[in-house]
């Protein structure tokens, strides 16, 4: 099943939480705009979003701290509006992958082949 909605706006990331969770976190779903139009984008920020979301429903069920209800739904808040807001947040540098149709051509030396007496 996919996280990404389309709506004109744009996609959308949508992830139901599961029943155990949704009375700690007082929500039923995940659902955050991803800011783009580019389909491929919008799939590789989901994608991490539900990495997210995943991890943070797994700590949520160990919650090792014992902290309460509150705690636990306050800091799965802020740390999904954090992560949200890096992925809409443009690239500082772009990756050192040359494109190709920029790249400068490269010359390859033919293979120096001797002839076997």
């Amino acid at each position: 099943m996919s996280n990404l909605l389309r709506k004109e706006s744009g996609y959308y990331f949508r992830k139901v939480l599961p029943k155990d969770i949704q009375p700690i976190v007082s929500k039923r779903e995940v659902r955050v705009s991803l800011r783009c139009h580019l389909k491929l984008e919008a799939k590789e920020k989901a994608a991490y979003l539900s990495l997210v979301v995943n991890k943070l429903v797994r700590q949520i069920r160990q919650n090792e701290a014992n902290q309460d209800n509150e705690t636990l739904r306050a800091s799965f808040i802020h740390i999904v509006k954090n992560e949200t807001n890096k992925i809409r947040e443009p690239l500082v540098c772009e990756p050192s992958i040359p494109i190709l149709n920029e790249a400068k051509s490269v010359e390859v030396e033919e293979p120096k082949v001797q002839k076997v007496q």
